[in-house]
């Protein structure tokens, strides 16, 4: 064989062997990613600890609301069943009772269960996007985005908007209890779960009565045909919002 064609294929085994042709690098994103958000999210909002109580909502629903005076079960028994100013949310006001019980009118305790709370639901966003999306890059975005977002800074930063994260956390335990129940054979077990943990996000904050028209838009999202059996299902939630 001549020199001139030892060349010849020297160069097109090169060719075939060029980087273009090599599998491209994933992007690995650590285990570590998530608890780095929410100690960030923590930090971002450490600020927070140093607020005071305002004259507008947190005089009226903690400094003081009456119901809050009587830490007996008596006084329990006429948190949840009794309207105050209109509005009927008696698990965020129970946990203002245990406050007030052993803090007072410290601010501090306030505004520090409502950073845990949103650190807390920061990750449940993280888990629940996860398991919609299947990708790990998709729920650090959607987390990221809602721990940061400026519109929930007056609910985590405002001692009585403690109903908006306190409503958040169980709207979305009872979300990632319906998941469970679809992906899990449907069991009855995961079904009452996620009803005690919808009716607890009711009590937090009357805005909860939207999760089961999400529950509709979960199952067209995972290819779940609308039936009778699938609207069945969600009767009951939709009876308690009414």
């Amino acid at each position: 064989m001549s020199g001139s064609k030892k060349k010849n294929i020297a160069v097109t085994q090169s060719v075939n062997i060029s980087p273009a042709n090599k599998p491209a690098a994933t992007f690995a994103i650590p285990s570590w990613a998530p608890i780095a958000i929410m100690i960030c999210t923590a930090l971002l909002y450490s600020n927070a600890f140093s607020n005071q109580l305002t004259s507008f909502d947190d005089d009226f629903y903690i400094v003081r609301n009456p119901f809050l005076k009587d830490f007996s079960l008596e006084g329990v028994k006429a948190i949840f069943s009794s309207f105050y100013s209109s509005n009927y949310h008696p698990l965020t006001t129970l946990t203002f009772l245990f406050e007030y019980h052993w803090f007072g009118t410290d601010p501090l305790s306030y505004h520090l269960i409502n950073v845990v709370l949103h650190v807390l639901n920061t990750w449940l966003v993280y888990k629940l996007a996860e398991r919609l999306s299947g990708k790990q890059l998709t729920a650090i975005i959607v987390s990221v985005l809602f721990a940061v977002h400026p519109m929930h800074v007056e609910s985590v930063a405002w001692a009585s908007e403690r109903k908006d994260v306190l409503y958040t956390f169980f709207y979305l335990l009872s979300t990632m209890a319906y998941l469970r129940f679809m992906e899990q054979g449907k069991r009855p077990k995961d079904y009452v779960i996620c009803l005690l943990l919808f009716v607890a996000s009711l009590m937090s904050k009357s805005t909860a009565v939207s999760l089961p028209v999400l529950f509709i838009v979960i199952d067209l999202y995972k290819d779940r045909k609308l039936s009778i059996r699938s609207l069945a299902e969600k009767t009951p939630l939709l009876l308690l919002s009414v």
